[in-house]
């Protein structure tokens, strides 16, 4: 069997906090089957959003016009690896922004490639399958095609489908095989911690609330839904890619 590499990326902008916890129970979980893994934080990481320039579909080969954190560093990770665990917080009914933003790009300079050196040649889009009787050519599969997705969404208490909902939909629409658990992947029950927070200013002192960071100890129930989802993570890497 080939040694498999997966990366967890973590788009929480907290370090330490429920969303990196939950990926590396996950990660730990596949570390101990003998799988590579690494885990990416974004929380110190400058990544912006697609421009739709169109830069990346003139070039030849694979090229971003906005150099930063995710190009190529990222990106190149995410093309070496057989699988690709996506984790986030629910920031007010969605995912955060640099991981919106990592996760625009990565598509875009994916999408109907066959490699990252062969161009792309759009101009017949939507072509037929190959095998098929036609003069017309077809998309490329793209960069993840045959590689492993899953998510988790860590919530304090709900929008935890929707943002599980976008992130499973980018890893559909991105040719990868995703994996499911016994129930949502998706830890629930972060607490309100009151004067969490201390901010200074002008020699005043000024306090606020923070959630706790203890929701994967405390959901039983969710550590559950994620040692299923590793466990079903680990058959699939191993039949698809091993």
């Amino acid at each position: 069997m080939k040694e498999l590499y997966v990366l967890g990326i973590c788009g929480s902008q907290r370090k330490g906090g429920n969303t990196e916890k939950a990926l590396d129970m996950v990660l730990s979980t596949l570390g101990g089957h003998g799988i590579e893994t690494e885990l990416v934080q974004l929380y110190n990481k400058d990544i912006r959003g697609c421009t739709s320039c169109r830069y990346c579909r003139a070039m030849p080969a694979v090229a971003c016009s906005i150099k930063d954190d995710f190009y190529p560093e990222i990106f190149e990770k995410m093309v070496r690896a057989d699988g690709i665990i996506l984790g986030a917080p629910v920031y007010f009914g969605s995912i955060p922004a640099k991981l919106k933003g990592l996760l625009e790009r990565a598509g875009m300079l994916s999408e109907g490639r066959i490699s990252i050196e062969t161009p792309v040649d759009d101009k017949k889009w939507p072509g037929a399958r190959s095998g098929i009787k036609s003069d017309k050519k077809t998309k490329g599969g793209g960069l993840y095609r045959g590689k492993v997705g899953g998510a988790i969404v860590t919530t304090r208490r709900t929008g935890a489908n929707a943002a599980l909902a976008e992130l499973l939909m980018w890893f559909m629409i991105c040719n990868f095989t995703v994996v499911s658990s016994s129930y949502w992947t998706v830890l629930i029950g972060g607490k309100r911690v009151p004067d969490a927070v201390k901010f200074k200013k002008e020699g005043k002192e000024y306090f606020t609330s923070d959630l706790s960071k203890d929701t994967l100890e405390q959901d039983e129930e969710g550590r559950e839904d994620l040692v299923d989802f590793a466990e079903n993570y680990i058959e699939v890497l191993s039949r698809l890619r091993g």
